[in-house]
């Protein structure tokens, strides 16, 4: 998709191909953009297909709901979204693979049902809730921000030790998190029913709304990775010595980074919550967190766009295996297999890792290719407009 930009008769239009009368237009086309600082129009070139990339999913997502789709699939599709790119955005800038961004979840999802629960029916629930909270009422936006900010406390706090760790300990450390945060929610019985399953929260996650959440993180996680901070993460996430002795604080960067994507990781809890309308302890712990790491993977941890595209195929194949498991699709016989979805993403996911080590996209992102002035000035014939869609994958 091309888009021409600048006044075709004008010599102060921007860089770009001659118009027919002497001036000049600049052809913006959808490609694949690397991992490296941008220059040109900035982070418009990214963050624009992070709002049109969505939507069109979002979307098509409205149109086979209208015609009897399988609606509450598309918005579990829409909250793996929301998660994986929450989860890539401090993967993808330190190279550490948490276990523990499931404490972020629970976390999102308890404090978003607490405060969407009706008074009413809160104090059955909750009988020995302290005052205060008794009376919290909060519309489901308000919830998902409340979420994102006690998520980000609970980041910046774990972060200022978790933080100074690295390689293997940090991974295991954020798995240390996860246990505590699971054990302190099935101790406080007043404010988390304990063990017991949390219900009446209200279903105010659908599609639209879902869809606005992943435009809104995917934006944030393509800010934050080209901007100077998950430069410098991923600065100092390839040598961290170099990067200290030049002053950078690798420290900071990897704090940043996970706060950002606690924050998120807890918006996305909070999704779940009001998806779910019940859950318990047991439905944010290690193995829920697997599903998530291996989106990220398979699609691409350096990859904000490669995290959608794996949630996309992640969730699309374990629907069809389910089917095939059912022993009947689209009316084939097939013998019953049980488990054979995830043992054929098992399966997948060593070849991926085989043969693609980066993931599906590698570093790669879906952006708007701006022709700057030294690739003109090397090639005065401009090429035509389908050339300029460049595909730059690791």
């Amino acid at each position: 998709m091309c888009i021409p930009v600048g006044d075709p008769g004008s010599s102060d239009s921007p860089t770009g191909h001659h118009g027919p009368e002497g001036g000049t237009v600049t052809m913006i086309s959808l490609g694949w953009v690397t991992d490296r600082p941008l220059r040109k129009w900035g982070l418009l070139t990214v963050v624009a297909p992070g709002v049109i990339v969505p939507a069109a999913i979002g979307l098509t997502a409205l149109i086979l709901a209208a015609i009897g789709g399988p609606r509450e699939i598309l918005v579990s599709l829409g909250v793996s979204c929301t998660l994986a790119v929450a989860y890539q955005i401090f993967v993808g800038a330190t190279g550490i693979i948490s276990f523990g961004h499931m404490a972020f979840v629970a976390v999102g999802a308890y404090t978003a049902g607490l405060v969407t629960v009706p008074p009413s029916q809160r104090a059955t629930l909750l009988p020995d809730l302290p005052a205060p909270l008794q009376q919290v009422y909060l519309t489901f936006p308000a919830s998902l921000a409340l979420a994102a900010a006690v998520c980000a406390l609970l980041a910046l706090l774990s972060g200022l030790v978790l933080m100074r760790m690295s390689g293997v300990a940090a991974g295991i450390g954020t798995l240390g998190l996860l246990v505590i945060v699971n054990e302190v929610i099935r101790n406080s019985g007043s404010l988390t029913r304990g063990t017991q399953t949390f219900f009446g929260v209200p279903a105010n996650t659908n599609l639209i709304s879902t869809g606005a959440v992943i435009m809104l993180v995917t934006v944030l996680a393509l800010l934050f990775k080209f901007s100077r901070f998950g430069i410098k993460a991923r600065a100092g996430k390839d040598d961290d010595l170099a990067y200290e002795t030049l002053g950078g604080s690798v420290i900071r960067a990897r704090i940043f980074a996970w706060v950002l994507s606690g924050a998120l990781t807890g918006v996305g809890g909070a999704l779940m919550a009001q998806q779910l309308t019940a859950f318990s302890p047991s439905s944010f712990f290690i193995i829920q967190s697997v599903p998530i790491i291996v989106i990220v993977v398979l699609g691409g941890i350096n990859s904000v766009a490669g995290s959608l595209l794996g949630a996309v195929v992640y969730v699309a194949w374990i629907q069809i295996m389910l089917e095939v498991e059912s022993g009947s699709v689209v009316g084939l016989e097939f013998p019953v297999v049980a488990g054979i979805g995830q043992l054929t993403i098992g399966v997948a996911l060593i070849l991926v890792l085989r043969w693609r080590p980066l993931g599906l996209l590698g570093s790669s992102e879906l952006g708007l290719k701006i022709p700057g002035p030294e690739s003109l000035a090397s090639n005065p014939e401009a090429p035509a407009a389908d050339d300029l869609i460049v595909s730059e994958r690791d």
